[in-house]
């Protein structure tokens, strides 16, 4: 069966049946749909194919009669098409999700009204607890796990977001001071909406409780319905090291050979002599290429840029 389903958004005439109410699965009827009951019993949610028996439509539909497991139309055996809402589909799997225009009745007439569907799906439960360090009892109801050997705490999920509506309450927790290892809750002054506490002090935004000693071994935990943040992990013990288990006993292996000794550095070449205008027959040179250094040396075009494309120089006189 779907899980169940949450629907909002109503008009006020039928809140009690469209505006925050769950319905639930109980069945499938005679195509393969689900249909809903709230929890009252009062009404229902259905796909009927032909809610006349006649009428070509298909539609989900809100009403009050039970529909039929066994009709192939007309789910409520009235002859006719009366309900109290209803939006056209051709998908049987499940009402519209999301938000979608209904046809509902508001008033004693028929008024489009925008409803939100959405499926309640309940999170796995969090892992079991590793077993605690010899000496620690510390003991924890609620959603927040034991880590590191019952040493440490987290949030629910940390380090992904906590959820909504949370409430953690630990005891026996050892009178040391606290270690946050990391601490990031909904901020607020006086710390209203997510919140540890200890010792009767309220701890929220990123300033954890580091060095606080729980007197009275208790700590707790809550949060409210909206604005989530990565949460916590605080520990009260040094959680034991991780030993690796002993490598087998084993001779050493043999030293590598001595690597052979590096060649001696070849001498630097002495400095060159600085250049020396001395009087030679006239030099030319024709464009692009250049002469320098006093008429000794010459230049490719751009040098010591790249030379370009399809040039051509002469120099004469050398």
């Amino acid at each position: 069966l779907p899980p169940p389903l949450m629907i909002t958004g109503g008009c006020a005439p039928q809140s009690s049946a469209l505006d925050n109410v769950e319905y639930v699965a109980v069945g499938f009827t005679f195509s393969g749909a689900p249909y809903f009951r709230d929890a009252s019993s009062s009404y229902y949610i259905y796909w009927d194919p032909t809610c006349s028996g006649t009428d070509s439509t298909a539609r989900w539909i809100m009403d009050k009669d039970v529909p039929s497991t066994t009709a192939s139309s007309d789910l409520d055996g009235d002859g006719i098409c009366n309900y109290q809402a209803r939006i056209d589909a051709d998908d049987s799997s499940s009402p519209p999700l999301g938000t979608a225009t209904w046809r509902v009745s508001c008033d004693g007439s028929w008024t489009n009204n925008d409803l939100s569907l959405t499926f309640i799906t309940t999170p796995p439960p969090p892992p079991p607890s590793p077993p605690l360090l010899p000496g620690l009892s510390v003991q924890v109801d609620g959603p927040c796990p034991l880590t590191d050997g019952g040493a440490c705490a987290t949030s629910p999920r940390h380090p992904d977001k906590y959820g909504p509506d949370e409430r953690c309450e630990f005891t026996n927790v050892p009178p040391n001071p606290l270690v946050s290892l990391a601490f990031d809750v909904e901020a607020d002054d006086d710390c209203a909406f997510d919140y540890l506490v200890i010792n009767g002090m309220k701890y929220c935004g990123s300033s954890g409780p580091t060095g606080v000693v729980p007197s009275d071994g208790n700590i707790t935990w809550v949060s409210d319905a909206s604005v989530f943040t990565t949460g916590w992990k605080i520990c009260w013990a040094n959680a034991p090291p991780q030993v690796p288990p002993p490598l087998p006993s084993r001779s050493p292996p043999p030293s590598p050979p001595s690597p052979p000794p590096s060649p001696p550095s070849p001498l630097s070449p002495p400095p060159l002599p600085p250049l020396t205008a001395v009087p030679l027959q006239p030099i030319s040179v024709s464009s692009p290429c250049s002469l320098t250094d006093g008429g000794l040396c010459a230049a490719s075009p751009n040098y010591p840029d790249s030379y370009g494309i399809n040039e051509e120089c002469t120099i004469s006189g050398v």
